[in-house]
């Protein structure tokens, strides 16, 4: 993985909240972006543009934060990424575009999410290619 620096970074209030969620969610995180959220909770990434295969371009604007309370939290959004008749998560979302799009986790892999649309575009097998990815 290539260096990342990570800009505005929001220290976490609870340093379990991410074991808990996936306990409540029933939802794995994986391990690589579980430490990542650790280190950089709702911090903005050095390299933030992402170029796909058809020549579009995505921005990742940063992590959103897990304190509950915080702009840009977690918890403000969860909701919108819940089945509405069993209450399942279908995606986990980590990160926001400039545009109010979403980066989730869905089947252990990074996707897009474009809220207008209602669409996902595949990005990734891993978080950790998803940040080798960034340019």
């Amino acid at each position: 993985m290539s260096k990342m620096e990570w800009k505005y970074v929001i220290p976490l209030k609870d340093e379990e909240i991410l074991e808990d969620l996936e306990i409540k969610l029933c939802f794995p995180i994986p391990s690589d972006l579980m430490a990542c959220i650790k280190k950089d909770n709702g911090g903005m990434p050095s390299k933030a543009k992402l170029v796909l295969r058809e020549g579009k371009t995505l921005i990742f604007g940063g992590l959103l934060s897990f304190n509950e309370g915080d702009e840009d939290s977690f918890f403000n959004y969860i909701n919108m990424f819940k089945d509405t008749q069993s209450g399942k998560l279908l995606m986990f979302p980590f990160g926001l575009d400039p545009f109010g799009n979403f980066y989730c986790i869905q089947k252990g892999k990074v996707i897009f999410f474009d809220c207008e649309s209602n669409t996902t575009i595949s990005l990734a097998e891993s978080f950790t290619e998803f940040l080798d990815m960034l340019q």
